[in-house]
């Protein structure tokens, strides 16, 4: 991702920035590091913003969870960032100097420790929304065995009305055949009965 690769890129140089803040320097020294740092912070604060506006517009739950993570991450950068312009606003060390080692050594391991931090949180974000990931896909595995039930139901029904109108052509057929029957019946017994009148008037003409 071009963006992300922007966001580290960026972050690498303010890293190296920071690691001079605890070299020895005099007072006009560290107002150049001080605005070389604030210069370099700036420019990290508008990649991180343009890459946070590409995530949000994104919109997917994949966008979402790196944004979370890429906000922690930022907020921990902060942190470091912050502690190094506090740094420089303290009076100059002199070379050499047993405390100004031992200072530096202490920022790195803050340095260390607002990673781990960073990485945690990033962690932490993650996690959260990999148990929203996993309520999604038991709800979506819930809906297919519904669907699945409900496919099978609708298998059933269309079973059942085949066989209802299987059934009532049969008994169409009956109630036609039966209808048939009737009117021959109907019919032979109208030539009987002519037929019998027929006879009567023969009869009474002898």
């Amino acid at each position: 991702m071009a963006h992300k690769d922007k966001f580290w890129k960026i972050w690498n140089q303010v890293e190296q920035t920071v690691s001079e803040v605890d070299k020895p320097y005099d007072l006009q020294g560290m107002r150049q590091l001080h605005d070389a740092l604030i210069d370099v912070y700036y420019k990290y604060n508008t990649v991180s913003h343009v890459f946070n506006e590409f995530l949000r517009r994104a919109n997917t739950q994949e966008s979402l969870l790196e944004m979370e993570s890429q906000l922690s991450t930022q907020k921990a950068h902060k942190m470091v960032v912050d502690g190094a312009l506090s740094r420089l606003k303290t009076p100059p060390r002199r070379s050499g100097s047993r405390h100004s080692s031992n200072h530096s050594g202490d920022s790195k391991r803050s340095s260390v420790i607002a990673r781990k931090r960073a990485e945690v949180e990033a962690a932490k974000a993650k996690m959260k929304y990999a148990k929203q990931e996993a309520m999604i896909l038991k709800q979506q595995a819930l809906l297919e065995e519904q669907q699945d039930v409900s496919n099978a139901n609708v298998t059933r029904q269309k079973a059942d009305l085949k066989a209802d109108l299987g059934l009532i052509a049969q008994q169409k057929e009956a109630a036609g055949a039966k209808a048939e029957l009737a009117a021959l019946n109907w019919k032979k017994a109208k030539e009987v009965k002519e037929t019998c009148n027929l006879q009567n008037i023969m009869w009474f003409r002898l």
